[in-house]
């Protein structure tokens, strides 16, 4: 019987180290939950927002090579998709431009992009963004990878000139 309490006591003993473990890591997950919280939130005046004129960018630098995306909404769903290319190694610079249509529904916006450079393409660039305010600033946060593609028009946001 004394052996059984022993078991018992040490058992119990582990359980409440691991409690204490646990509550003293709760502050940082309390911090985490609070800040994803703040990213997720939805601002529902962004349900009634137009994006025509509106102008959204990602850039992107990987291995010396820059790539600015810039997705540009007009009249009537259509949009215009840019690519730039500065590879700085070898100061090569390409563009390319992608017209197609886009679909907003509450803070969803699809993307469809058909056409390089007025010609139809076969397998169309697709985006699905979430439509969001952050820090004050509307960016559309890409759904496959959570890449944030910021508007342009943001007054903090002049990094398409460098």
């Amino acid at each position: 019987m004394l052996v059984k309490m022993k078991k018992i006591f040490a058992i119990a003993i582990l359980f409440f180290c691991v409690i204490d473990a646990e509550a003293q890591r709760l502050d940082k997950i309390v911090e985490r939950l609070d800040r994803i919280e703040k990213n997720r939130k939805f601002d529902k005046s962004l349900l009634t927002l137009d994006l025509t004129g509106k102008k959204f960018a990602l850039i992107k630098n990987v291995n010396k090579v820059v790539y600015k995306n810039i997705l540009d909404f007009s009249n009537d769903n259509k949009v215009t998709l840019i690519e730039l290319t500065d590879d700085k190694l070898t100061d090569a610079k390409t563009s390319k431009i992608y017209t197609g249509d886009a679909l907003k529904k509450e803070f969803y916006v699809s993307v469809r992009a058909d056409k390089l450079e007025g010609k139809n393409i076969d397998l169309p660039y697709t985006f699905n963004f979430v439509l969001q305010k952050r820090d004050g600033n509307l960016c559309l946060v890409n759904i496959s990878n959570n890449e944030i593609w910021l508007d342009t028009d943001s007054g903090k946001n002049n990094f398409l000139n460098n």
